[in-house]
């Protein structure tokens, strides 16, 4: 009963491939830009798991070694398209990182709106072995900002081979810059409201060896819908899976799982209110295995809302339960350990014995800063 749907971008239409035969038929593009597109939206019957799997174009970043390769996270740039659309509306708590190797040519980072205004610009001046920053409204450089600094470029010159990194961090007072993960100390004023930047935009001298390698953007909140898959790369040593949900006595079971397949759960953590009790187990070739289950402790049973953490250990899983906005105070934390590799998992899923009649699961935040959330 599965099929595999398969979608063709072109300039002008769409064309699809159903089972790896091509359909004769297209759909046009008219009025709407195909790169205007900023997200996928998935329907069907309610209550019932239709849509199982995800894939997306993904770029490849090559020639780098500690500069982030991960394409879900980490956007290559592309020196013949230097521009990077923002994803989302910039707001304070926000950050922008860029990543680059240097090189003996001048080259500049730049937050925009349209192309006239900058609300901040970092130019890398090889020729005077300075860095510029500086801000700019329809063309005007106001030189309230028209920074200078030497020891910014001696930082990045002096980089571990060459590669270095760049953030930006939006707060209250100004952006807040940092090379290599050192604080430069500064605060920048923003010459416009941030919210109405749109885009990155990336310059280097012509001909010039590419300096700008790979960027992470803040990532637009996306609409969690219970029976979605929510795909993810992996999960390594540290990462987090967070999700929010209304604990609801005598309800009947709701587990969040970690899958590399369908028939294959890394993780299954399942919350049983009739009980108290917060079940774990994995699904290997369509088989559970030996289920592992602790107590609900009372605070947590009290707990309109609630959180889990679920972080990749060395070893095992460390699942973690606290009553959502008090993430320091533990309500009940406990391990799993790992009976399948957990770099396999390629998405998470969430599941619900109501089949979606009331509303469990709010929030959910991803490894790479994707996040979901219950309109």
């Amino acid at each position: 009963p599965s099929f595999h749907l398969k979608i063709f971008c072109y300039e002008d239409k769409f064309t699809f491939e159903i089972n790896g035969v091509k359909l004769d038929t297209s759909f046009p593009i008219k009025s709407i830009p195909l790169q205007a597109a900023k997200f996928l939206y998935f329907q069907g019957q309610e209550g019932a798991l239709v849509w199982t799997m995800l894939k997306i174009p993904e770029k490849e970043i090559a020639e780098q070694s500690h500069i982030p390769t991960n394409s879900k996270e980490w956007l290559n740039v592309e020196k013949d398209n230097p521009n990077v659309i923002l994803e989302k509306s910039l707001e304070y708590g926000d950050e922008v990182e860029v990543w680059g190797k240097f090189a003996n040519h001048r080259c500049n980072f730049n937050i925009m709106r349209g192309d006239k205004d900058y609300l901040l610009h970092f130019d890398i001046r090889s020729a005077s072995n300075s860095v510029c920053i500086d801000g700019c409204i329809n063309e005007a450089w106001p030189g309230s900002i028209n920074m200078h600094r030497n020891d910014f470029y001696d930082l990045i010159a002096s980089s571990d081979k060459g590669e270095f990194n760049l953030k930006v961090t939006f707060a209250e007072s100004g952006m807040k810059l940092a090379i290599n993960g050192n604080d430069l100390g500064v605060s920048i004023p923003y010459t416009f409201d941030l919210s109405t930047a749109t885009h990155i935009f990336l310059c280097e001298e012509k001909g010039s060896v590419q300096q700008w390698k790979s960027i992470k953007l803040p990532k637009a909140v996306q609409l969690l819908q219970t029976f979605s898959p929510y795909q993810i790369e992996n999960m390594l040593v540290g990462n987090v899976i967070n999700v929010t949900a209304k604990y609801l006595k005598n309800h009947p079971p709701y587990a969040i799982n970690i899958c590399a397949d369908d028939n294959n759960f890394i993780l299954h953590v399942a919350v049983r209110p009739t009980c108290a009790q917060i079940a774990m187990n994995t699904l290997t070739n369509g088989g559970w295995g030996a289920e592992v289950s602790v107590p609900a402790p009372p605070a947590l049973q009290e707990s309109e809302v609630f959180d889990i953490f679920i972080t990749a250990g060395d070893n095992s899983f460390v699942i973690e339960f606290s009553k959502d906005g008090e993430e320091d105070k533990i309500l009940l934390k406990t391990e799993f350990p790992y009976r399948m590799d957990p770099s396999r998992a390629r998405f998470v899923k969430l599941t619900d014995d109501t089949n979606g009649s009331e509303v469990i699961w709010t929030e959910l935040y991803l490894p790479d800063g994707t996040s979901f959330l219950r309109e």
